[in-house]
């Protein structure tokens, strides 16, 4: 997992990408893709909120990036 954002503990962190991952699983992706896609949105966000965690995630998902 990346560097946490500045201003937000590592437990924090973690808590949000566990949920946004929870989120896409509980849509019907299967762990690995939801794994898969979260990480893609960590990538592309700076300081996500799980709400845009998960909105990037599923824009992941809609483009095909792999």
């Amino acid at each position: 997992m990346p560097t946490p954002p500045v201003g937000r503990s590592r437990f924090e962190s973690v808590v949000v990408v566990t949920q946004a991952k929870q989120a896409l699983t509980t849509l019907g992706f299967r762990k690995a893709e939801a794994a898969r896609y979260v990480d893609q949105a960590l990538s592309k966000v700076d300081r996500p909120d799980l709400e845009l965690l998960i909105r990037t995630a599923l824009a992941c998902s809609r483009q095909g990036v792999t």
